[in-house]
C-alpha cells in the first residue's frame, strides 16, 4: 500500500510539474508574441504617419518574421497565439522622436528575452528567444540609434 501511495504521489508530482512547465512556457510565448505584435503595430503606425522610411520599413518586416517564428513554437506545442493588440493612438512630433520611443521599446525587448531565456527550458522556445533577442540587440537597436542620431560605440 505504501509503495502504491509513493508511486501515485510521484505520478501526480510529475504531471503537476509538467503542467506548470507547460503553463510557464505558454505564458512566456504569449508575452514574447504580444511584445513583437506591439512592435509591428508601432512600426506600421510610424510608417503611416511619416511614410515608408528607414529603418521602420525594414523593422516592420522583421517583426512580422519574429511573430511567425513564435507562431511555429506555439504550434509545436499544440497552441495558437492570441493576437491581442490594444491600440494606443501615438503620434510622434518627428521621426527622431519615433526612433527614441522605438529604441526604448527594443531595449525592453532585449531585457524581456534575457528574462525569458533564464526561465525557459524548452529548447525550441529558447532557440527562438535567443534568435529574436540577437536581432533586437545586434540589428534593431543600432539602426534605431543611428535613426535617433546617437553615436554608436566603436
Amino acid at each position: 500500500m505504501r509503495c502504491a501511495v509513493k508511486w501515485l504521489t510521484a505520478l501526480v508530482l510529475m504531471f503537476a510539474t509538467s503542467a506548470m512547465a507547460s503553463t510557464s512556457l505558454k505564458s512566456a510565448l504569449v508575452e514574447a508574441y504580444q511584445d513583437e505584435l506591439n512592435a509591428y503595430m508601432r512600426y506600421e503606425s510610424i510608417i503611416q504617419q511619416f511614410g515608408d522610411i528607414m529603418p521602420f520599413s525594414n523593422l516592420v518586416g522583421s517583426e512580422e518574421r519574429h511573430m511567425n517564428l513564435l507562431e511555429q513554437v506555439f504550434k509545436l506545442n499544440g497552441w495558437s497565439p492570441l493576437k491581442i493588440y490594444h491600440p494606443i493612438a501615438q503620434f510622434y512630433s518627428s521621426v527622431v522622436s519615433a526612433c527614441d520611443v522605438s529604441l526604448e521599446a527594443e531595449e525592453y525587448n532585449v531585457a524581456m528575452y534575457d528574462r525569458l531565456l533564464k526561465d525557459t527550458s524548452n529548447e525550441e522556445a529558447r532557440a527562438v528567444f535567443l534568435h529574436l533577442r540577437e536581432a533586437s540587440a545586434d540589428r534593431h537597436i543600432p539602426a534605431l540609434q543611428r535613426c535617433a542620431g546617437l553615436r554608436l560605440p566603436d
